[in-house]
């Protein structure tokens, strides 16, 4: 570090800089298509759910022990809401 500070900085550290920059940059434009298309997927699941007109949906599940789980679903506020969790 201590050649960093009066200003010499050798190759290998300047590309293992870039590579850790460029690798950062990748994931932010990863994160960014994640995001736009979790928004078009709740974009959807919002419509559907507009569609019945303020009912809940139910879906039933069984986990591995064959333990029936019950979901809810529905719109309030234009947030989806569950019985599980807020999403």
């Amino acid at each position: 570090m201590a050649e960093h500070q009066n200003g010499t900085i050798r190759s290998t550290d300047a590309q293992d800089g870039f590579k850790l920059f460029s690798q950062m940059k990748k994931l932010e434009e990863q994160k960014k298509e994640f995001e736009s298309e979790l928004a078009e997927v709740e974009g959807s699941f919002k419509e559907f759910l507009q569609s019945v007109n303020g009912h809940k949906i139910s879906y039933e599940k069984r986990d591995d022990n064959k333990n029936k789980m019950t979901f809810l679903f529905w719109l309030e506020n234009d947030i989806i809401q569950s019985n599980s969790c807020e999403v």
